[in-house]
């Protein structure tokens, strides 16, 4: 797999900026309908450029499914950000740094062996898992309690919320309940 590049695009000029996309689920978040939530943040350096929050289209059967369609919401974001960068000249720094809190969506974007069973999740996969190989994203792993876009998805306290978005980076909330 490669990133297709546009070679009518303007020669990159400056200092090369990295992009990051944090991402998340809340499985069956909707009382009524069960449908999950996706939040997503988008970053071009340090400047927040892009956050949502919406509700998925299908009913996943699980988390796994519900945070697989996130992280593919979080690859096409990934690669409409880096496409709109370079029409604009920007030099990009490495691939997109993806950022979620499900190990197993994780892993399986990141591994060329695993074999989706349901032809909705596949389809989730292969496509978070073509950027992947093609080097355009990176996963990373990062804990619930750091993960900047868990209030896009999900009510949280106040002290967790503020921890969560204060100007110096996240800090770790021990008890989302209270």
């Amino acid at each position: 797999a490669y990133e297709e590049i546009d070679t009518s695009f303007p020669e990159p000029k400056g200092h090369p900026i990295q992009t990051t996309i944090w991402y998340d689920s809340n499985w069956a978040h909707d009382q009524v309908t069960r449908r999950s939530n996706t939040g997503l943040m988008a970053y071009v350096g340090g400047t927040l450029v892009k956050a949502y929050s919406k509700r998925q289209g299908a009913i996943a059967a699980a988390t796994y499914g519900s945070e697989l369609r996130a992280g593919r919401e979080a690859s096409i974001e990934a690669m409409d950000l880096r496409y709109l960068l370079r029409s604009l000249g920007v030099s990009l720094d490495g691939p997109t740094r993806l950022f979620g809190d499900n190990k197993a969506e994780i892993q399986a974007s990141t591994n060329p062996k695993n074999a989706q069973k349901q032809r909705h999740d596949g389809i989730s996969y292969h496509l978070a898992r073509e950027c992947e190989a093609a080097g355009a994203t990176i996963r990373y792993y990062v804990p619930s309690e750091v993960n900047l876009s868990d209030g896009l998805t999900k009510a949280l306290n106040t002290s967790c919320h503020y921890g969560l978005y204060k100007i110096d980076g996240p800090v770790f909330c021990e008890n989302w309940d209270t």
